[in-house]
């Protein structure tokens, strides 16, 4: 899970009833890791690099989507019983 998710624990409090319950809103499904290192080594001008940049994070939220799509279909098939409320 994603250690720099954001989450405003008044808000948390109140759907939870406390800090350390499981809200249905909370959490993210996955992490994706862009090599900007790599990014401004291929890219020739300060352009190019908000470009590439630009193209690795729509491939990054795609995937996220995908898989976000993925966990909620296998969720409504009962392939998570544990996480079913």
């Amino acid at each position: 899970m994603c250690c720099r998710l954001r989450l405003d624990l008044r808000e948390l409090r109140k759907k939870t009833g406390g800090f350390f319950g499981s809200g249905e809103s909370t959490g993210s499904v996955g992490v994706v890791t862009i090599n900007m290192p790599r990014i401004a080594y291929l890219s020739a001008t300060k352009d190019d690099f908000y470009k590439r940049l630009n193209k690795m994070m729509d491939i990054a939220a795609r995937s996220l989507k995908i898989k976000r799509e993925v966990i909620t279909k296998l969720l409504n098939e009962g392939l998570y019983p544990y996480t079913k409320r």
